[in-house]
């Protein structure tokens, strides 16, 4: 099990011809051959170009060895589109 805390973003591009950026961070679990186990998502923040989630996320299906990637997400009527990656390899995460 592991708890991440997904504290905020800032100084997103906006990718909306109107309005502002709608953002949320989709996060990523992934094992160590890298195939994708299971997805968590932030709640959505409206018109903002720096996002504060301050959002806690239990990952049950956590494994050590496993690595997280974050994806910031912009959500837009039709679809959304990426503003930013980040990832933890396991490695990363437990260190040793």
């Amino acid at each position: 099990r592991l708890r991440v805390t997904v504290i905020r973003a800032a100084g997103l591009k906006s990718t909306d011809w109107i309005g502002g950026t709608d953002p949320y961070c989709v996060i990523v679990l992934s094992d160590r051959e890298a195939k994708e186990r299971t997805q968590f998502q932030t709640k959505l923040m409206h018109n903002t170009r720096n996002p504060e989630w301050n959002q806690a996320i239990e990952i049950p299906a956590y494994a050590q060895g496993d690595s997280l990637e974050f994806v910031i997400m912009d959500k837009d009527f039709w679809v959304s589109n990426i503003l930013g990656t980040a990832a933890l390899t396991g490695d990363q995460l437990y260190p040793g």
